[in-house]
């Protein structure tokens, strides 16, 4: 959008022959980021993301339910185990010889130890189903995450793409500008030295109209070849558009 209300204002001024040039360059550059697939890539990822973070919730609130339901499955263990006990305490209270008293102890423990079993099997029904849950959703988290990781990578692409101009493969003026504005932000806290080259080639417009347009273009790129050999790492030669360069040193 920033790009864009840029063109407009210097399509907008007054513009002779030669500044269109790098104007229509730049609106190819930007009409062909905006063409590229990665929007409807981009929309189609989204629309899975959502439909897998609904899954993944639906798969979290079943987890949860589980885990509810092995709690649930614990206090009415607790609450058998105390009617137990306390049936076993009036049993005791209300036996009135030997053999009435073992024979009642023995139901209660008999009882005991059903109710036990019973919470038992139950118990690892609910672990083993709650595990399943929990290995399901960290399968998915962990397909989320590489879908994640290869879309940054996507975006990653496009992004240098919009970066960088399609004839010469140099940064183009947006990276520039953001290099730029980098350096002046590092060289607040310190003394840094820093140069802006800005240069243009002679009578190309010439050269286009009497070669050719594929001369033309044939001779941008053999100047950007030989201006990054003639450079560094510590220096950025970017292509502002038409016949013009510029060097951030």
């Amino acid at each position: 959008q920033p790009q864009a209300e840029a063109l407009r204002e210097r399509i907008d001024g007054s513009l002779n022959w030669y500044e269109l040039v790098p104007v229509l360059d730049d609106l190819a550059v930007l009409v062909l980021s905006l063409a590229d697939s990665g929007q409807r890539d981009f929309e189609e990822y989204l629309r899975q993301l959502n439909e897998r973070l609904e899954s993944f919730l639906g798969h979290l609130g079943d987890a949860h339910a589980g885990y509810t339901d092995v709690l649930d499955n614990a206090r009415g263990f607790d609450q058998s185990l105390r009617e137990q006990v306390s049936g076993l305490q009036a049993s005791v209270q209300q036996a009135t010889d030997l053999n009435s008293l073992k024979l009642a102890v023995d139901s209660r423990l008999n009882g005991l130890l059903a109710s036990m079993d019973e919470h038992q099997r139950e118990q690892a029904e609910h672990e083993q189903e709650v595990s399943g849950r929990l290995q399901a959703l960290m399968e998915r988290v962990n397909s989320m995450e590489q879908d994640a990781k290869a879309f940054h990578s996507h975006l990653e692409d496009q992004r240098q793409k919009a970066l960088t101009d399609p004839l010469t493969g140099l940064p183009n003026r947006v990276l520039l500008r953001e290099r730029i504005e980098q350096a002046l932000e590092n060289g607040k806290d310190r003394t840094v030295a820093g140069a802006l080259l800005l240069i243009d080639l002679d009578h190309f417009k010439h050269i286009n109209d009497s070669l050719g347009h594929t001369t033309g273009d044939m001779l941008l790129k053999e100047v950007s070849k030989r201006l990054q050999h003639q450079l560094d790492e510590r220096c950025l030669l970017s292509r502002l558009g038409g016949d013009e360069f510029a060097i951030l040193v």
